[in-house]
């Protein structure tokens, strides 16, 4: 949820075209505007989730593999600003997220390519690997990767690289 809402600040404010890589990060051409954590944590009344939004602003530089706001857009990128347009899709997004979840799902795959049919790596931790192409995501928000032996693998976490073809 929270990276359709910084997808759609950058869409409506700054006329730039982002990417979802699942599973927390904003791209740009390949290059990372936005990164997004989250932790779901307990407390008196429940569950809360805790995310942070870090949304490059200016230059980052070139050996970072990243862009910004001030890249992509010729429209000033002021704190601020951003920070506003953010929250307000946030707040749509979260009305969403307790009326039908089923949305967030259908509004992540809509603007993500890394969702169905692209050919990955996923680092899982541990040293554990998997090479497959993306099939969509379960209704938690896992990945689903279609293993070169055609089984499926379910990856609640990880880091996934796009395979370039040769």
């Amino acid at each position: 949820m929270a990276a359709i809402a910084v997808c759609d600040a950058l869409v409506t404010g700054w006329s730039i075209t982002p990417d979802i890589k699942w599973p927390n990060d904003v791209l740009v051409n390949d290059k990372k505007i936005a990164g997004i954590l989250s932790e779901m944590v307990d407390t008196a009344t429940g569950h809360a989730v805790i995310v942070g939004i870090g949304i490059n602003l200016r230059d980052t530089g070139a050996e970072l593999n990243a862009t910004s706001i001030e890249a992509e857009s010729p429209i000033s990128a002021e704190r601020d600003r951003v920070i506003s347009a953010v929250h307000a899709q946030f707040a749509t997004l979260y009305d969403a997220l307790h009326n039908d979840p089923a949305v967030i799902l259908e509004e992540w795959s809509r603007r993500s390519s890394y969702f169905e049919g692209l050919d990955v790596t996923v680092d899982v931790g541990n040293g554990e690997a998997c090479i497959g192409t993306t099939s969509g995501l379960e209704e938690n928000g896992a990945l689903r990767v279609r293993m070169r032996n055609g089984s499926m693998k379910i990856v609640q976490a990880g880091d996934v690289t796009r395979l370039r073809r040769v």
